[in-house]
């Protein structure tokens, strides 16, 4: 795992991804981050990227949770993906009550 994650465990959840930068899931993904920041902060999100020279040019991306451990694996930069999965762990259901509004 990369090191620094630890840093966020227990205050942040990390969508991780794995490609080249200029992969294009990986701009789908920063692009809906950007358009869905309201969301992405409700959800107590952080993003780290890490280059890969993958040959096959695959991208991979991992969302860990607070306690530091994968939730879910996919190879699609679809945020709302991640938030149906993060808005059906128990905790995230607690915080919903305190969200802030987004329009």
């Amino acid at each position: 795992l990369i090191t620094g994650l630890n840093q966020y465990r227990w205050n942040k959840r990390v969508i991780v991804t794995y490609s080249d930068s200029e992969h294009p899931e990986l701009q789908q993904l920063q692009s809906e981050i950007s358009q869905r920041s309201c969301e992405y902060g409700n959800r107590n999100l952080v993003h780290e990227h890490v280059v890969t020279s993958d040959a096959d040019g695959d991208f991979r991306l991992d969302l860990i949770g607070y306690d530091g451990f994968t939730k879910y694996t996919g190879h699609r930069g679809e945020l709302q993906t991640l938030f149906d999965i993060i808005d059906r762990m128990p905790m995230r259901r607690s915080e919903i009550a305190s969200d802030r509004a987004c329009s």
